[in-house]
């Protein structure tokens, strides 16, 4: 029986030589405006690809217009929030005014880690002048996302500061702490207990 793992040093093999065919060799390459070859006399327009990239970016547009605005509206919550009651404290001013820097900012990251380049890799590969590198930079932002979208929170916001050194304070006492267990049946029975 043959298994993926047998078939995969084939596969690689095989990309790997496609690697050294100049681009203009490829009959194929992601999306394309035209259906015809670039050294045709006549170019024809591929209407498929144009409706799925039309698709594909009105879905990104609509997406980001969702995004901002629920960010405005809840901007514009937050003011009236804070307009309507007189009697707020300061320490309620400066938290409200936290989690609003930190809304804009969690709303920032995925226009740059996400959709930048999906668009940047979109219109290139209509265009045909897309570059491998598009690929690994949208893989890599990609990936970046969920590891930095929670920390404008955990940076702007002072009582997520405040848990977190103390988190890593206890940690570190909790690494120091050393307990040396003498055995039970030894004619000194005294326990040794560092702090």
């Amino acid at each position: 029986m043959v298994t993926l793992m047998h078939c995969l040093p084939f596969f690689v093999t095989e990309i790997q030589t496609l690697r050294n065919t100049p681009r203009n060799e490829y009959l194929y390459y992601g999306f394309s405006f035209y259906s015809t070859l670039p050294n045709a006399e006549i170019q024809e327009i591929n209407w498929w690809h144009v409706q799925g990239i039309s698709f594909i970016g009105g879905c990104i547009i609509f997406s980001f217009f969702i995004m901002t605005f629920f960010a405005i509206k809840g901007y514009m919550a937050i003011k009236k929030w804070s307009n309507m009651s007189t009697n707020n404290s300061f320490l309620s001013k400066t938290l409200q005014s936290q989690l609003f820097y930190s809304l804009i900012i969690q709303t920032a990251i995925p226009i740059v880690l996400i959709y930048f380049p999906s668009v940047l890799i979109l219109i290139g590969s209509f265009f045909g002048a897309t570059e491998e590198i598009y690929g690994h930079v949208f893989t890599v932002s990609v990936s970046l996302f969920p590891v930095i979208d929670p920390l404008p929170s955990i940076i702007i916001i002072h009582p997520y500061q405040k848990a977190i050194r103390t988190c890593c304070r206890h940690m570190s006492k909790m690494q120091s702490m050393s307990v040396t267990i003498v055995d039970p049946r030894a004619t000194i029975t005294s326990r040794a207990v560092t702090f």
